[in-house]
């Protein structure tokens, strides 16, 4: 980090804030960082906890605190990212008691994920236009997200959601077989054909927006071409 402050780069962190110690905090604010992004996926002690699979909430908290405070009191300049994942936007307002209102003399990106309103069904056709649900997403064709306990997705957005889940490699062992496994067939399969309906989360996923250019052909090759590389 020093190297790069001193070389006037631009400068972005991500962290979990497990490991945000004294001596790492006085690096962070001693450096000319741009951006940092603390991972809090939720305030609810419980879920958060059965996200990361370990229960280090309150020292992840603790933590986060600790360098918010040491943060405004040397008048820390750069951005800072914490609140909560899309799935829980509801918590915005815990964000706001908890963390904005607390520290008034930072710079919190506060960015919330717009939702248009369904006025009794009649915007329905115009939400799938928006979201694009008329175009097959790329990344059961493209990607795996293996969760801490081996859970393996098709998507990094799909956390707890057991219809996007095509496997678990402690019980194949290998990813291989998962990726040529029943369950990630048959999702493709329905994906290819556009349906939806059976996986509420992706009907409302704007993060696919980056795939949905690619041809359902290509998606087909793109498959194929992987499935031969492995």
């Amino acid at each position: 980090m020093k190297y790069a402050s001193d070389n006037d780069l631009k400068i972005n962190i991500s962290t979990n804030a497990t490991r945000l110690r004294e001596e790492v905090i006085e690096s962070i604010i001693d450096t000319r960082i741009n951006c940092i992004e603390l991972s809090l996926y939720t305030l609810k002690r419980s879920l958060f906890n059965k996200l990361v699979g370990i229960e280090v909430f309150d020292e992840v908290l603790s933590n986060i605190h600790a360098f918010l405070s040491r943060a405004e009191e040397s008048g820390f300049g750069g951005s800072i990212r914490l609140r909560p994942f899309d799935l829980f936007v509801d918590e915005l307002h815990s964000y706001e008691k908890e963390f904005y209102s607390r520290y008034k003399g930072l710079n919190f990106e506060r960015k919330e994920p717009k939702q248009i309103r369904n006025w009794g069904g009649c915007l329905q056709s115009l939400l799938s236009e928006k979201i694009y649900v008329h175009k097959p997403c790329s990344s059961p064709f493209e990607r795996l997200a293996i969760d801490w306990d081996g859970e393996v997705r098709v998507c990094c957005q799909a956390m707890l959601r057991k219809d996007l889940t095509v496997g678990y490699v402690r019980t194949y062992c290998d990813l291989h077989r998962v990726w040529h496994g029943a369950e990630i067939s048959r999702l493709r399969e329905d994906f290819l054909k556009l349906k939806y309906d059976r996986y509420p989360l992706c009907r409302q996923c704007l993060d696919s927006r980056k795939y949905i250019n690619i041809p359902p052909k290509m998606l087909l090759r793109a498959s194929f071409i992987t499935n031969v590389a492995l």
